[in-house]
C-alpha cells in the first residue's frame, strides 16, 4: 500500500463524506435502489462454474509457456539441471508427446512461439562470471573460498564497541576492493527454433551482454503464419528472416518522433491469427491490436483503465483471453468488450491474482498451471459446469480494497467446507486508476455510508472505521466470542485486544498489529522516557545536525501524518465529540513541522549517508515494529547500539507509540447471516491462521509468546527429513553487511514490556486528514500564522466530528 500523504488531498471525499455521513441517520440501512459492486456480488450467479481436473503430464511440480497449436497444448516444465522437457498432449492430456532442450542451471529458456507444424522458436538466456583469464567461475564457490559475502560482514562484539555502546564507525569500511572488479559479469541471448522432435534448427545471438551501444532485450515473440516471426524487443517491432537470418524493422521504438519511443511491448498471439499488444500508457496498461504488414498498433482498447493484475493469453474462441484478480474473461475486439467466463470463487478455485500460465482451448475449457492447497503447482484442465448442475448456495459478501491473498485463501475454505453458503468477494481496488488511484477506496466508503453494505467488511487504515463504528454500522461479536467453545478461554495480548475494543463492544476483528513508533539510540536519551517537541529541538541543536537530516531524511508532510497518527485522542475525541486543535500541542507540531524541508530532492537523497544513525547524523527513526526480529535489525543495523523505543515527542509525558492492526474486520450490523459471518471470522483467532503470522504481532497471548521464542534463535527452515538448516541474516548499509544476531531474553523482555504497554491505535479519517493538510500548506507557505491555521482547522474539524459522530 502506499503511504498516504497529509498534504497531497483534494476536498472532494470530504464533502462527499460529510454529505453522506451527516444523513446517513435519518436512513434506514436497506439498498438505496442503486446498483453497487455488493450488489451485483451478492447476486447468486451460476455462468462462471468451472471444475477443475489435475492432468498427470509427467512427473514435474510446475509449468510455464503454455500454449495451443490447433487442438494441442504445448506446455513447459523446469529445468532439471540439464534439460528442460516440452510436453505436446490433447486437452484431456492424452496422446502425450515429450522432447528434451538442454538447459543448465545457469541458463533459462523463455519467449517460447510455436508455428502450426510445432516447431518451436525461442530465447535462451545464458549468465555466468568469468575471471580475467577468461575462466569460467562459479561466484558462489568464490565467495566460499573468500569465506565473505557481497561486503565486509560485521558482527558486534564488546570489543568492537565505543562506551556508550555504539559500533566504531571505522569497523564498518570493507576492507579492499570489490571481489566483483576481479571478474567480469556475462548476459547473453540467443535466438534458438528446434524442430518438433527437439532438433536444434539454429542458434543466433542476438546480445553478448557486453557492448552497452548494441544492448538487446526481449520483451516478446509471436509466429505469424503470414510474415513468419515476430520479435518486440528494445529496439521495436521486428520481422525475423530465416533465410538470411535478419531482421527487418517493422515498428522502430528507438525513433525519438515515435509516439512509442522508447517504450516496452509485449505481443500475444491472437484467434484465427491476429497479434496483440500491450504497453504502459498514459494511464496505465494499454492493450492494443497489431497489424504486421503495415507496422500501426490500434488505438487502445477502453476495457483496461482500471488498476487490476490483467495477464493476457491466447486460445480458440475470443479475440484474445484476459485473466484479472477474480477470473477469466474473453475479449471481443469488434466489440471492444471483456465477457466474463470463469470466476475464482464460483470454481473453488484458491487464486487471488491473474494467471499467465494458461491456454483457452475454447471459452468453456482451460488448461492452466494452478496452485493446490499447499502451493504445489500443477497443469489443471477447467471446464465448464452447466448451470443445471451447480448448486444452490446462500451469498455472503467480503467487500474491501485490496484484499490479500490469505484472506482469499480462508474465503476458497469457508467455500469447500460450507453446503449451505458462498463468500464472494468484492475487491474496490479494481476500480483504480492511474488518473485516481483511490477511486477504489472512495467507492467503498460510500457504499458503505449510502447503505449498500457488504456481510463482512476488510479494512486496512485508510478507513474512517471509528467513524463506521459511531454510526451503529458494525455488529458487536463480543456474545459471538464469549460463547465460541474453542475461543472463550483463549488469551489475548490484553492491552492490545482492549485498545481495538470500543468499550466493552467488540466491533472489530484483529488478527495482529504491529507498532509505530520513534526510535533513539538509549545513549542520546538517558534516563528519559518521553519526548517533547521541545526535547527534539534542544538535541538537534546540542548534536550540531540538520532538522532534515534529524528523522532520517524525511519532509514536513511526514512529520504532520506522524504527529497526527501518534495522538490518540489528543486532537480530537469522537465519542465526546470535541476536538483540540486550537491547543499549543497542535501548533507546536504545526512550527516543528515547519523546520524540514517542503520535500526531498533527488540531489538530497543522492547526498544522504546511510550510516547516518550511527554516525550521529540522524538522531530520531520512525520505526516500523512489526515482530521481535525487526528490534534486533535496529540495534545491530540501523544504529549499532542499544535503543530506545521513545514514541513520537509529545507535551503529554505519555509514550506516544500506536498499536496498529494489519487489517480490520467487521460484520454489518445489518447482515441476515451473523453466525455464518462468525463461523468464517473466527478462523482468525484459531491456531491455523494465528500461526502463520510471521511479520507482525498476533493477537493470541500463546502465539504472541512463541514468536517471542523463536525470535531468540536463527531463523531456519525444515527439510523433508524434518531437519532444521539455520540461516544467517544480515543488514546493509552502504556496501557493508552486517550480521544481526538473534533477539537474547533481555532483548525479548523488553520489546515485549514495550508492546505490553501501549493503549494508543490509529483509525484514519481521510476527511480530517485533508482539511489540516489544506489549511496547514498556507502556513506552510507563509501565508498565515499557525494560531490562525490552527483556529481555522479547530473550526472546521468541529463542525465535521458533530455531524458524522
Amino acid at each position: 500500500m502506499k503511504k498516504k500523504s497529509l498534504l497531497k488531498r483534494g476536498i472532494s471525499l470530504v464533502t462527499l463524506m460529510s454529505l453522506l455521513l451527516g444523513t446517513l441517520s435519518g436512513c434506514s440501512m436497506g439498498n438505496k435502489g442503486g446498483s453497487s459492486l455488493v450488489d451485483e456480488a451478492s447476486k447468486s450467479t451460476k455462468d462462471y462454474v468451472f471444475k477443475s481436473e489435475k492432468l498427470d503430464i509427467i512427473d514435474a511440480s510446475d509449468y510455464s509457456n503454455i500454449s495451443i497449436v490447433g487442438q494441442r497444448i504445448y506446455a513447459t516444465t523446469y529445468s532439471d539441471g540439464e534439460n528442460i522437457t516440452i510436453c505436446s498432449f490433447n486437452s484431456d492430456g492424452s496422446d502425450l508427446k515429450t522432447v528434451k532442450i538442454p538447459e543448465s542451471d545457469a541458463d533459462s529458456h523463455g519467449n517460447m512461439t510455436y508455428d502450426k507444424d510445432g516447431n518451436l522458436y525461442c530465447v535462451l538466456y545464458k549468465y555466468y562470471y568469468t575471471d580475467k583469464q577468461g575462466n569460467v567461475v562459479d561466484m558462489e564457490d568464490v565467495y566460499e573460498e573468500e569465506g565473505m559475502g557481497d561486503g565486509e560482514v560485521i558482527t558486534m562484539t564488546e570489543e568492537e564497541t565505543s562506551a556508550d555502546g555504539d559500533i566504531i564507525v571505522d569497523k564498518m569500511v570493507p576492507d579492499g576492493e570489490n571481489m566483483d572488479d576481479d571478474y567480469d559479469y556475462h548476459e547473453e541471448q540467443y535466438l534458438q527454433k528446434y524442430d518438433a522432435e527437439g532438433n536444434e534448427i539454429f542458434n543466433i545471438m542476438l546480445s553478448d551482454g557486453q557492448d552497452e551501444e548494441n544492448y538487446f532485450s526481449m520483451y516478446g515473440m509471436v509466429y505469424d503464419e503470414n510474415k513468419g516471426l515476430i520479435v518486440s524487443s528494445n529496439r521495436g517491432i521486428q520481422k525475423f528472416n530465416e533465410a538470411d537470418q535478419s531482421f527487418d524493422m517493422i515498428l522502430d521504438t528507438t525513433d525519438s518522433a515515435s509516439e512509442f519511443y522508447d517504450t516496452s511491448i509485449s505481443l500475444y498471439s491472437g484467434f484465427d491469427g491476429q497479434i496483440f499488444a500491450s504497453l504502459w500508457g498514459d494511464h496505465g496498461i494499454e492493450l492494443r491490436s497489431f497489424d504486421p504488414e503495415t507496422g500501426k498498433l490500434s488505438d487502445p482498447s477502453g476495457q483496461f483503465e482500471t488498476y487490476d493484475d490483467y495477464s493476457f493469453f491466447s486460445g480458440n474462441g475470443y479475440d484474445l483471453y484476459v485473466s484479472k484478480t477474480d477470473g477469466f474473461y474473453g475479449y471481443d475486439k469488434g466489440k471492444d468488450a471483456l465477457t466474463k467466463l470463469l470466476d475464482y470463487v464460483d470454481s473453488d478455485l484458491s487464486i487471488g491474482y491473474s494467471i499467465n500460465s494458461v491456454v483457452a482451448v475454447s471459452d468453456q475449457e482451460f488448461i492452466a498451471n494452478l496452485p493446490d492447497e499447499n502451493y504445489n503447482y500443477a497443469l489443471y484442465r477447467l471446464t465448464k459446469v452447466p448451470a443445471d448442475q451447480v448448486r444452490d448456495k446462500t451469498i455472503i459478501t467480503l467487500a474491501g480494497r485490496g484484499i490479500d491473498y490469505n484472506v482469499r485463501d480462508m474465503v476458497y475454505k469457508f467455500n469447500q467446507e460450507s453446503d449451505g453458503y458462498k463468500i464472494k468477494i468484492v475487491d474496490y481496488a479494481s476500480l483504480d486508476s492511474e488518473d485516481d488511484w483511490q477511486a477504489g477506496l472512495t467507492q467503498f466508503n460510500l457504499d458503505i455510508v449510502s447503505g449498500n453494505i457488504p456481510d463482512i467488511m476488510f479494512f486496512v487504515n485508510d478507513e474512517p472505521v471509528d467513524s463506521y463504528i459511531n454510526k451503529g454500522l458494525f455488529l458487536d461479536m463480543s456474545s459471538y466470542l464469549a460463547s465460541d467453545p474453542e475461543l472463550k478461554d483463549v488469551k489475548f495480548v490484553q492491552n492490545a485486544f482492549d485498545a481495538f475494543k470500543t468499550g466493552d463492544k467488540l466491533y472489530q476483528i484483529i488478527p495482529s498489529f504491529y507498532v509505530n513508533t520513534l526510535a533513539v539510540k538509549a545513549s542520546n536519551v538517558p534516563g528519559m522516557d518521553t519526548l517533547t517537541l521541545k526535547d527534539c529541538k534542544e538535541m538537534i541543536k546540542q548534536k550540531g545536525v540538520t532538522f532534515s537530516d534529524s528523522f532520517g531524511m524525511i519532509a514536513k508532510d511526514t512529520i504532520m501524518y506522524y504527529g497526527i497518527m501518534t495522538s490518540g485522542n489528543r486532537f480530537i475525541d469522537w465519542e465526546n465529540k470535541t476536538c483540540n486543535f486550537n491547543s499549543e500541542g497542535f501548533t507546536e507540531l504545526l512550527e516543528f513541522a515547519n523546520e524540514f524541508p517542503a520535500e526531498i530532492t533527488e540531489d538530497m537523497w543522492m547526498d544522504y549517508d546511510e550510516a547516518s544513525y550511527r554516525t550521529g547524523e540522524a538522531l530520531f527513526s520512525l520505526t516500523y515494529l512489526n515482530g521481535f526480529r525487526p528490534y534486533k535489525r535496529y540495534v545491530d543495523g540501523t544504529f549499532g547500539s542499544d535503543i530506545k523505543l521513545i514514541g513520537f515527542p509529545n507535551e503529554l509525558g505519555v509514550n506516544c507509540s500506536i498499536l496498529t492492526p494489519n487489517a480490520r474486520f467487521a460484520v454489518s450490523s445489518q447482515t441476515k447471516y451473523p453466525e455464518e459471518c462468525w463461523k468464517f471470522l473466527r478462523k482468525l483467532y484459531l491456531d491455523e491462521y494465528q500461526d502463520t503470522i510471521e511479520y507482525d504481532f498476533p493477537i493470541r497471548k500463546d502465539k504472541f509468546d512463541a514468536l517471542a521464542k523463536k525470535s531468540m534463535e536463527k531463523q531456519f527452515w525444515i527439510d523433508d527429513d524434518g531437519e532444521k538448516h539455520y540461516e544467517e541474516e544480515y543488514y546493509w548499509v552502504g556496501d557493508t553487511q552486517i550480521e544481526v544476531q538473534p533477539l537474547t531474553q533481555q532483548d525479548v523482555d523488553t520489546v515485549t514490556d514495550f508492546v505490553e504497554s501501549l493503549t494508543l491505535t490509529y483509525s484514519s479519517n481521510e476527511a480530517v486528514s485533508n482539511i489540516i493538510s489544506e489549511e496547514a500548506a498556507a502556513y506552510f507557505k507563509g501565508q498565515k500564522s499557525a494560531q490562525e491555521v490552527a483556529d481555522i482547522i479547530q473550526s472546521r474539524v468541529s463542525i465535521y466530528v458533530n455531524e458524522n459522530s
